[in-house]
C-alpha cells in the first residue's frame, strides 16, 4: 500500500471553514474558534478586540490553521510528499490562479484572497511566472451549475491544452513538480449538473455526453497528461467542497499525490504551502464516502427530477425524456404556501446512505451479488487484497474518515471491556456519556497529529430494526506528537449514539422509539469506516428510552411514545398507541 500503515491494522472541511476534513474542529486540544466573550453589568456583549483590523487578523490566522488541519492527503505514492523546499513548481490549471474560495449564495466569499502562488512562494518554492502570466490572459467559462430560478451559472474552466503551446517550454525550467488544481463549485441556488442533457456546456467539456460534472473534464485530463510528460512529480489539488469521482487519478501510477483542499476562504490557501513542504503533516479526514462510480450509488437513481436516469442515443446524439419532470407533483394546496408544482423526493435509502450503505453492503455480500446489483464487478486494486469493497464499479475509492499522514501511528484502547460494558449498561438517559480512552503513539519520524475514530457494530436481526454494519459514535484528535511520543485521547460516547430508532416496532417488543437491543456489540477503534484496528466485545442489556430521554420502565402502552412532530401539514405521522 502507498499509505504508511499503522502497524496493527488488521486489514487494511464561511471564510473560517474549508469543508475538506472532519477533524480540525474536533481536535481534543484545538484552539477556540472565538475568544471568550465579555459582557457588561447589563449583559451587553463587548468586543474581544480593540479594532476590527485586529479581529480580522485573528480570523484570518485561524482560517489558515483550519486549512492546515483539514487538508486530506488522499494519495502519496512512494512518499512523494513532502516536497523539498526550493523545488521548481509549475502551477497548472485555471483553478491554480482563480481558486474556489467559497460556495454560492450566503456560502460565498467576497474580496481579495491569498493565492496558491503566494502560498507556495512563502513556503519556499520557486514558481513558474510565465505560466502565471499565461493564465491571467487565457480565461474560459462554462455554464456547469444551475443558478437561482434554474438559470445556468457560468464558472471558469480550463481551455484546450493546445493553448499552452506558447508557454509550454517554460515548464522545463520548473519541472521538479507540476501542481494541477481541479475546481468545482456549487451551493445555494447553484446545484451541479448530473448530465449534459440539462447543461449543454457539459457536452462541450466532455466528448462523452453522459459524464457528470464531478468527473474530470476532457481538458483537465489532457492537462494532467501534459504534466506527467513534462514534470518529475505530479500533485493534484482538489479545490472543491464536493466529493469527486477520482478512481482514475488514484490508480494512475504517474500521479504522485492527491490532496483534497476544500474551499479556502480569503486566507485559507496560505495553509497549502506548509503542508506541501512538510512544515505541517496533513491530518484531515474525509467527511463522506468517495464512491468509485457515482452512477452506481443508490442515491443516484433517486435525486432531483430523476432526469439522470434517461438514456443517451450515441447515434442520434439525443436524450430520451422518459424521466423528465417525472416526480414533479403538487404537494400542497394551502393558499398560504407558494403555489405551483414542487419537486418531491422520497428518501428510499432509509439509513443506508454514505458509508452506512457501503459498509453494510460489503459485509452482507451485496457487492458480490452481481445478478442483483451489477452485471460486472469492477476491478479491485492489487493493494486491496481482493476486498470487493474497493471494486471500481460498485465500490469505494476512499472510505469515510480516510486520510494519510507523513508519519505512522499506533493506537490501542486503554479502557477495559468490563469497565465500558458496565458503564453502558448503567446509563439512564440518552444523553449520558461513557468515556473511552485510547492511547496514540507516533512510531514514525515526523511530528504530526492523529485522528481517533470509534464505531459501533450492533447485533442485527433480519426483519428487525435497521442497523448499519458500523456507525461512528465518537472521534477526536491528538496534540502534535513528536516521534516516539504518546497521548491518551479521551472520547465521549453518547448513549443515544449506541441506540437504534425503532419507528414502527420492528422488533415487536411493544415499543417504538430509541432503544438499545440486548446482545453482543463491538466497539471498534478504526482507521476509517472500513479498516479496523481493534475492538472491545461488549454484552449489553436492553434499554428503551422515552421521549424525554430517560429509560422506560416496562413496556406498557403508556410507554409507547410519539417521537414525531404534529406541528404542520407536511409531517408523516405514525399511529399513536
Amino acid at each position: 500500500m502507498n499509505k504508511k500503515q499503522k502497524k496493527n491494522v488488521k486489514v487494511l472541511t464561511g471564510v473560517l471553514a474549508v469543508t475538506a476534513g472532519m477533524v480540525a474542529a474536533a481536535a481534543s486540544h484545538a484552539s477556540p474558534v472565538f475568544a471568550h466573550a465579555n459582557s457588561d453589568a447589563n449583559g451587553k456583549f463587548l468586543p474581544d478586540f480593540a479594532t476590527f483590523a485586529e479581529e480580522k487578523e485573528y480570523a484570518g490566522n485561524l482560517n489558515v490553521k483550519i486549512m492546515e488541519e483539514s487538508i486530506v492527503l488522499l494519495k502519496n505514492k512512494d512518499d512523494a510528499l513532502p516536497l523539498a523546499k526550493g523545488s521548481a513548481v509549475s502551477l497548472l490549471g485555471i483553478r491554480s490562479y482563480e481558486p474556489v474560495v467559497g460556495g454560492t449564495g450566503s456560502g460565498g466569499s467576497a474580496g481579495s484572497y491569498v493565492t496558491l502562488s503566494e502560498s507556495l512562494t512563502d513556503a519556499g518554492f520557486e514558481i513558474n511566472g510565465s505560466m502565471q502570466s499565461f493564465y491571467s490572459s487565457h480565461r474560459h467559462t462554462a455554464a456547469i451549475s444551475r443558478g437561482m430560478g434554474s438559470s445556468n451559472s457560468a464558472v471558469v474552466v480550463d481551455g484546450p491544452v493546445s493553448e499552452l503551446a506558447e508557454v509550454e517550454d517554460s515548464i522545463s525550467l520548473y519541472d521538479d513538480v507540476a501542481v494541477v488544481t481541479i475546481g468545482r463549485v456549487g451551493g445555494e441556488g447553484a446545484d451541479l449538473f448530473r448530465t449534459s442533457q440539462s447543461a449543454p456546456d457539459l457536452a462541450v467539456l466532455n466528448a462523452d455526453a453522459t459524464k457528470h460534472v464531478l468527473q474530470l473534464f476532457d481538458n483537465e485530463i489532457d492537462l494532467i497528461e501534459l504534466a506527467k510528460q513534462k514534470c518529475n512529480k505530479v500533485v493534484v489539488l482538489l479545490n472543491t467542497a464536493n466529493v469527486m469521482e477520482v478512481a482514475e487519478l488514484e490508480e494512475d501510477p504517474d500521479i504522485d499525490a492527491i490532496l483534497w483542499i476544500g474551499e479556502g476562504g480569503t486566507t485559507g490557501l496560505a495553509g497549502v504551502g506548509p503542508v506541501l513542504n512538510g512544515d505541517v503533516s496533513p491530518s484531515g479526514r474525509t467527511v463522506d464516502i468517495w464512491p468509485a462510480n457515482f452512477k452506481k450509488d443508490p442515491t443516484w437513481f433517486n435525486f432531483g427530477d430523476n432526469s439522470q436516469n434517461n438514456t443517451y442515443d450515441e447515434e442520434t446524439k439525443t436524450w430520451s425524456t422518459t424521466y423528465s419532470n417525472s416526480i414533479k407533483t403538487s404537494l400542497v394546496t394551502d393558499s398560504t404556501v407558494a403555489s405551483g408544482n414542487k419537486y418531491s423526493l422520497e428518501e428510499e435509502e432509509n439509513i443506508y446512505m454514505g458509508y452506512r450503505w457501503y459498509e453494510t453492503a460489503a459485509a452482507d455480500g451485496v457487492l458480490d451479488q452481481l445478478d442483483i446489483y451489477e452485471s460486472a464487478k469492477g476491478t479491485i486494486p492489487a493493494d486491496k487484497a481482493g476486498d470487493v469493497y474497493y471494486n471500481r464499479s460498485t465500490g469505494v475509492v476512499y472510505p469515510f474518515g480516510y486520510g494519510l499522514s507523513y508519519t505512522e501511528f499506533e493506537q490501542e484502547i486503554v479502557s477495559s471491556e468490563a469497565e465500558i460494558q458496565a458503564a453502558i449498561n448503567g446509563v439512564t438517559n440518552l444523553d449520558e456519556k461513557v468515556q473511552v480512552k485510547v492511547k496514540v503513539t507516533n512510531v514514525g519520524d515526523v511530528a504530526a497529529k492523529e485522528v481517533v475514530q470509534l464505531y459501533i457494530h450492533a447485533p442485527y436481526t433480519s426483519g428487525g430494526i435497521e442497523k448499519a454494519e458500523v456507525s461512528m459514535v465518537s472521534f477526536g484528535k491528538t496534540q502534535l506528537l513528536k516521534p516516539n511520543k504518546s497521548e491518551v485521547v479521551t472520547l465521549d460516547v453518547r448513549a443515544g449514539d449506541l441506540a437504534s430508532f425503532d419507528y414502527n416496532d420492528a422488533n415487536h417488543n411493544g415499543f417504538s422509539g430509541w432503544e438499545l437491543e440486548a446482545g453482543a456489540y463491538e466497539l471498534r477503534l478504526q482507521d476509517n469506516s472500513h479498516e479496523e484496528i481493534t475492538h472491545l466485545s461488549l454484552t449489553l442489556t436492553a434499554k428503551e428510552f422515552k421521549e424525554d430521554g430517560t429509560v422506560a420502565t416496562g413496556l406498557a402502552a403508556a410507554d409507547n411514545y410519539n417521537w414525531f412532530s404534529q406541528g404542520d401539514d407536511y409531517d408523516t405521522l405514525l399511529p399513536i398507541k
